[in-house]
């Protein structure tokens, strides 16, 4: 439409000098610029009219307190090359600080890594006191949506078949992170069924490899040795998650898993790693696995 409009005009008969007609360049401003042009303020307070040619500098001595209303027909007058710059350059800056404000906002909000350790064992702790009251199925009802929260499961899961993972397909992949979800709060659940004074302490936060963090807690039990944990944790959209669990400060859970489960994937196949969960999983709902204590089976040490 707007190369037609000036093509029509083109085509019009000019003025002395191949100029616009005083008539033609009256229908070339917009109606209501025409309207504006001379009006007084609106307060009536002095004569503030203006002849500026820029759009908006009308608009702007409108709202304008009367003694501005001149300075600003003065200055929107003169047509100043570095304006255009400087009121894109405000733009940008509004919308960079629109957009990067809620992120410090939310990063402000983001649990530290040892918030979310400590958050997981007063659930824990919590399951121990009323594990008689609750069962078996009491407790996992109560920890799993702590665990949830505090665990990456996902990532662990696909970690402990290393390369397999790549090989199964989206539903295998979404049934092998659920039974490994479960079978992480059956262990809580199945080992953590009674209380007699144990308890969690926390022991300090330090940076690990690959923008983690570490956090040392020991499992103080009363009628045994004390037992160090050590939670590895990585910074997700959702905030710090355990990713690895240290039995003694030393053994690794994901490692133990991955030789584990990544052995029977190669040997059996990806079905029977599954049928071998549900069995366990089993075991636990029965109360045929384990006493009280930490849910990490020891085995081979593994350097963190």
């Amino acid at each position: 439409m707007v190369g037609v409009s000036l093509e029509r005009v083109r085509t019009k008969p000019r003025g002395a000098g191949g100029r616009p007609t005083a008539t033609e360049r009256s229908k070339l401003r917009p109606p209501s610029a025409i309207a504006n042009l001379g009006a007084s303020s609106p307060d009536g307070a002095g004569s503030c009219r203006t002849t500026s040619r820029h759009p908006g500098s009308q608009a702007l001595s409108h709202f304008a307190p009367s003694g501005l209303r001149g300075l600003l027909a003065v200055r929107t007058a003169i047509p100043n090359p570095l304006e255009g710059a400087a009121t894109l350059v405000a733009a940008l800056l509004a919308l960079t600080l629109f957009v990067t404000l809620p992120n410090h906002a939310n990063a402000a909000d983001t649990q530290t890594p040892s918030a979310v350790v400590e958050a997981l064992h007063e659930t824990l702790t919590e399951a121990m006191k009323q594990a008689e009251a609750l069962g078996y199925q009491g407790r996992f009802d109560l920890i799993e949506p702590a665990a949830s929260k505090a665990i990456d499961q996902t990532f662990m899961a696909q970690k402990s078949i290393g390369r397999h993972w790549r090989k199964l397909s989206e539903e295998e992949r979404m049934r092998w992170v659920a039974s490994f979800s479960e079978l992480t709060v059956a262990n809580y659940a199945g080992r953590f069924k009674g209380y007699a004074g144990e308890h969690f302490t926390m022991e300090g936060e330090r940076d690990a490899p690959h923008d983690t963090k570490l956090v040392k807690t020991i499992l103080v039990l009363p009628n045994d040795d004390d037992v160090a944990l050590n939670y590895r944790l990585h910074l997700t959209d959702d905030g710090w998650k355990i990713i690895d669990i240290y039995m003694n400060g030393t053994v690794s859970e994901l490692s133990l898993r991955r030789s584990e489960y990544s052995s029977t994937v190669k040997r059996d196949g990806f079905e029977t790693l599954i049928a071998a969960i549900e069995e366990k999983l089993a075991d636990f709902e029965a109360g045929a696995v384990g006493d009280t204590g930490s849910p990490i089976a020891s085995s081979t040490a593994t350097t963190q």
